[in-house]
C-alpha cells in the first residue's frame, strides 16, 4: 500500500528560472507529488521540471466569504498570484471579490 500523497505542496515555484540551473528538454513531472521532499513541479521553458519551492510568507490570510454580484474588484481582476506577488512582508489574499 502507498501512502496517499499531496498533489500541491507548500510553496511557489521560483519567479525566474535559478542562474546556472540545467534542465532537460523533457517533462520531468507533471504535478507536485511527482517531485522529491518539497520540489515542486514548476513550467520552464522546456517544459516542467522539480525546483526547490520559494517558501511562503508567514501568516494567514483572514478568511472571508465571497461578495455577492456585483463584485466591482472582480471587475479590475486579481493584483497577485502568490505571496511573492507582494512587496515586504504582505501576503497575497482573497478580498471577497478577487486576490489582492
Amino acid at each position: 500500500c502507498l501512502t496517499p500523497g499531496v498533489a500541491e505542496k507548500p510553496g511557489a515555484c521560483p519567479a525566474a528560472v535559478p542562474e546556472g540551473l540545467f534542465y532537460p528538454c523533457a517533462f520531468a513531472c507533471l504535478e507536485d507529488r511527482d517531485c522529491l521532499g518539497a520540489q515542486k513541479c514548476c513550467p520552464l521553458p522546456c517544459g516542467p521540471a522539480c525546483l526547490e519551492p520559494v517558501p511562503d510568507k508567514p501568516g494567514e490570510c483572514p478568511r472571508v466569504r465571497p461578495r455577492p454580484e456585483p463584485c466591482v474588484e472582480e471587475e479590475e481582476g486579481d493584483s497577485c498570484a502568490h505571496d511573492r506577488d507582494c512587496p515586504r512582508q504582505e501576503k497575497c489574499c482573497f478580498s471577497g471579490c478577487a486576490m489582492r
